[in-house]
């Protein structure tokens, strides 16, 4: 539960992002504030590309395989969401307000999956 609570205090950038006022647009948060130059190299070796994200199982094998590559449980967490977001973003038939719900709806699931996966 404590580790729980530390990815979500660690996470404060990603939800930062995401909550922002009524009038702004939408933004997705900058990996790049997140993570070395090294560990962003590691960790777009490990994901699934395009709409793999979407995939349950590609999602579970990309955790499973984050985890395998040394990567933290708050930068896993993280750099999931950084690399969902984009992909709401680009959809031009959502309002702001729904790619908001998206990603936040995808940030709490992947918080879940991340935590209480095996590695």
């Amino acid at each position: 539960m404590n580790r729980l609570v530390a990815t979500l205090v660690l996470s404060t950038g990603i939800w930062s992002a995401l909550e922002r006022p009524a009038f702004a647009a939408f933004d997705c948060p900058l990996v790049s504030d997140m993570d070395s130059k090294a560990t962003q190299a590691k960790i777009a070796q490990i994901l699934p590309g395009d709409d793999d994200l979407t995939n349950p199982d590609k999602l579970k094998a990309a955790i499973v395989n984050l985890k395998a590559g040394g990567i933290g449980t708050d930068l896993a967490v993280n750099n999931l969401i950084a690399a969902y977001c984009p992909k709401v973003a680009a959809n031009a038939k959502l309002s702001d307000t729904e790619k908001t719900d998206r990603v936040q709806s995808f940030a709490a699931m992947i918080t879940q999956l991340v935590y209480t996966m095996d590695p």
